[in-house]
């Protein structure tokens, strides 16, 4: 077989088990399958066959019993990984203590460049709540859009009187607080928004906080290495008083406007 003909299939496989070990997690999370193919932006069908596949291959008969011993199956993995790497050590250390000692201290050593990287990490993170609060800016990461799912929501969303955690919990979501007389239009102007990696989206739109007032939402996209959507990154800013003053036409707007790609792997600290 040819070379490239194999490493294509490889790499069929494994996107496919990739996109298998996806469905297994958000079931056990709970989500049914037609919230699934919404999220992973795939067929009812697509995530019904996969979970077909599932089944021949373990040999049970349905959904939940796939989920479980998919699950298990995972969990004996990753015990299997960490008695070997175990096991690894223990040979190692018998073999010479003086080079466990050694390997030990250089442990140590990238431990501790982690816990100042972190340090620094916290540090910009305080830094930036603080700038955004001065700024009047949410900044917001979606997992999904439907259903709406936070990964993150500065705090300074109480700038707006809005509850941050409530929305990272779901029990709030930006929707709830656009205006009513925006929220249609809102919708209208999102129908057929794709969120390829290479497009931002400008939404201009009214939210309450209480009273209604205009914002520009700004986001986009976020793609990994393997060119996977995972989610949305945004940035919603008060400009009531640029409308007040005419700088901005007060109407719903949603401009696209070409950007670079964001990536999840970001750069570190």
């Amino acid at each position: 077989m040819d070379g490239n003909v194999l490493m294509e299939e490889i790499d069929q496989q494994t996107n496919v088990q990739r996109r298998i070990d996806q469905i297994v997690e958000l079931a056990a999370e709970g989500y049914t399958d037609k919230e699934i193919s919404k999220i992973l932006h795939i067929s009812k069908h697509t995530v019904e066959t996969h979970w077909q596949r599932l089944r021949e291959r373990l040999g049970v008969k349905n959904r939940t019993a796939a989920t479980i011993a998919s699950l298990r199956e995972k969990l004996e993995l990753r015990n299997r990984e960490l008695q070997e790497a175990q096991d690894a050590l223990n040979r190692l250390y018998a073999r010479n203590r003086e080079s466990m000692v050694a390997l030990l201290s250089e442990t140590e050593r990238k431990l501790t460049e982690v816990q100042v990287c972190e340090q620094k990490k916290s540090y910009h993170l305080s830094y930036f709540e603080r700038a955004s609060h001065m700024a009047g800016a949410i900044v917001y990461e979606l997992k999904s859009f439907s259903p709406v799912v936070h990964t993150y929501v500065s705090s300074s969303a109480v700038v707006f009187n809005h509850d941050p955690q409530a929305m990272k919990e779901a029990t709030s979501t930006f929707y709830d607080v656009i205006s009513p007389e925006d929220l249609p239009l809102v919708y209208e102007k999102s129908l057929g928004a794709t969120y390829p990696p290479n497009e931002r989206y400008i939404y201009l739109y009214r939210l309450l906080m209480p009273e209604p007032r205009w914002v520009m939402d700004i986001h986009q996209a976020i793609y990994d290495a393997n060119g996977v959507r995972t989610g949305v990154l945004g940035m919603v800013i008060e400009v009531n008083d640029l409308v007040a003053a005419g700088a901005i036409q007060p109407e719903v707007t949603r401009i696209v406007v070409p950007a670079p790609p964001i990536l999840t792997d970001l750069p570190s600290y």
